[in-house]
């Protein structure tokens, strides 16, 4: 059976030490504006990756060749991917954070420090900064802050435009649909109402066959948490429309029989103009209405599960329908007039329905909406329900885009929509919790919050978080070439919180002034998983090397 090798104290720090150097010293180049990239060439003879995104950097490294630099560079590694995935930007800064945090505690533990409380003086300066970080933000003012924001995470100015303007337009939980084109291209679209995944139930529906979607006037709809296949069942929907006078209908159900799209499109009378126009409306008296026939529309909603009972309920609320069918909701057969909800408007097309609903802005809609904003500023980005919890808050609050982008090749499709996709979640959390001076500046002002004096005997772990929160920083010069870091940071504290370094012109600056920004929730945890991580390797003592280790491909296992 192998023995396994076994690292112990010093040795086991160290061996952490050479892989988190490892990995923050190859991403640490690329931090800012005028930083470098990484390349990666997979195998002799491929195109070689020029790579700026470190969570996607790190997760092309599979092992570094040496066991005592692996054990730290997959640790680097996985607390990078995570960053990446529940954050969604910042991964190298809290790469260049741990290595100083860890550095800066080696010095102190060999010189008869305890890594316990080092660890505790580190946690307490944490939350001095966190407090400083939350009460300096400044609330996004328009939609040219958050293209900067963007700038800063995509190297690609109109991108970043687009997705700011897209981010301030739709709102904090804007849900972005983003669709991979096969050449280089860029174009946005709007959809008003809540979106939902729903396809059209036969295409004998659509009133507008040229772009193959059915768009349905002010009316009534119809939610069916079921099977439509029962004659009786639609026959007592119509009748309910008949009922409450409506001048259209929109049905949502899990499937329409061939049978009962028959017997709609009996009663269906396309829309025409005048059924858009609210005066023109009044007015109509046509043979169509006076034999009860109304625009029809029928939906088939695609979500499934859990995802479906909430969407059903979410839909309950905007519109004010009864939802029937289900099992612990009324028979179909029973439907009524009152059980019908209002919609000014629904579009349904082959994959998703769009409704514009009576009462998104009513109070029970407005508590559910911030509810499930609650639910998201403790979530993670990699959580199971992220994207539902997103999807449902945008539906609710009424506005779905969808961007096109392209590019030549499709690893670099993949990797621009998986990079589009996380900076809207960042756009997303700036508009929620506001700005601080960019180039990591807020870090360095936030030194002047920490309070060395109230516990002697943590002094020495919060020096080292002060120690380390200039680290930042100082790589974004170091990358802009400039020769002495401690002159301008100096300038930097001397200037006021608001202050910050442009790298691109090489000054020292107001960031608001000149649209230099960092997000301040973004700031506040990558801060919080570099100091945990951090923490972890100084309190290190043991590594078991293992002859024969089991492998895994995931970054954060």
């Amino acid at each position: 059976m192998p023995v396994p090798r076994i690292a112990v104290r010093a040795e086991a720090r160290r061996h952490l030490g050479n892989g988190i150097h490892a990995i923050a010293d190859l991403l640490s180049p690329t931090l800012g504006p005028v930083g470098g990239v990484v390349a990666n060439q997979p195998n002799v003879g491929q195109k070689t990756e020029l790579l700026n995104d470190s969570s996607t950097a790190v997760r092309r490294i599979i092992e570094m060749g040496a066991p005592d630099t692996d054990v730290g560079a997959m640790f680097m590694r996985g607390m990078i991917w995570q960053v990446g995935q529940e954050i969604g930007d910042g991964g190298t800064v809290a790469a260049i954070l741990t290595r100083t945090i860890f550095d800066e505690s080696q010095r102190l533990i060999a010189a008869g420090e305890s890594p316990i409380v080092l660890a505790n003086g580190i946690r307490a300066a944490t939350e001095d900064v966190v407090a400083y970080l939350k009460q300096s933000a400044q609330p996004v003012e328009d939609e040219n802050q958050l293209s900067h924001v963007a700038r800063g995470i995509i190297d690609d100015p109109d991108l970043a435009q687009v997705l700011g303007e897209m981010s301030y337009m739709l709102g904090p939980e804007a849900h972005v649909n983003v669709h991979k084109f096969v050449a280089p291209y860029l174009q946005q679209y709007y959809h008003p109402g809540g979106h939902y995944k729903a396809q059209i139930a036969s295409m004998h529906f659509y009133t507008d066959k040229a772009n193959r979607k059915a768009v349905m006037p002010t009316g009534r709809m119809a939610l069916v948490d079921k099977r439509l296949e029962d004659p009786v069942d639609i026959i007592a929907i119509l009748q309910a429309a008949q009922q409450a006078g409506a001048e259209s209908l929109t049905i949502l159900a899990n499937h329409f029989s061939d049978q009962i799209i028959g017997i709609l499109m009996a009663n269906n009378r396309p829309p025409d103009m005048a059924d858009f126009d609210e005066s023109a409306l009044e007015k109509k008296d046509t043979k169509a209405k006076q034999q009860g026939k109304i625009p029809i529309s029928a939906a088939q909603m695609k979500f499934v599960g859990e995802e479906r009972r909430l969407g059903y309920l979410d839909l309950e609320l905007l519109t004010g329908s009864t939802i029937v069918g289900s099992d612990i909701a009324k028979p179909v057969e029973d439907i009524t007039a009152d059980d019908l909800g209002i919609v000014f408007r629904s579009e349904v097309d082959r994959d998703s329905m769009y409704v514009q609903a009576a009462h998104q802005f009513g109070p029970e809609t407005q508590a559910r909406v911030r509810e499930l904003q609650t639910q998201l500023a403790e979530m993670p980005l990699d959580h199971d329900d992220y994207d539902m919890t997103v999807r449902r808050v945008s539906a609710l609050t009424g506005g779905v885009g969808q961007i096109k982008i392209g590019a030549d090749s499709k690893v670099e499709r993949e990797l621009l929509s998986e990079l589009t996709k996380r900076t809207v979640n960042v756009l997303s959390t700036a508009q929620r919790g506001g700005v601080l001076p960019g180039a990591a500046a807020g870090y360095a002002h936030a030194c002047a919050s920490v309070d060395l004096d109230s516990n002697p005997e943590w002094r020495s772990g919060k020096q080292v978080l002060l120690q380390s929160l200039t680290a930042p920083l100082e790589q974004i010069l170091r990358n802009a070439y400039v020769e002495n870091t401690k002159v301008y940071l100096e300038r930097i504290f001397d200037a006021g919180p608001r202050t910050t370094f442009d790298a691109v012109q090489g000054e020292v600056v107001d960031a608001f002034e000149h649209s230099i920004f960092d997000v301040a929730e973004t700031m506040i945890r990558v801060l919080q998983t570099a100091v945990s991580n951090a923490i972890m390797a100084i309190t290190t003592d043991t590594i078991v090397y293992h002859k024969e280790p089991e492998q895994s491909f995931t970054p954060n296992e």
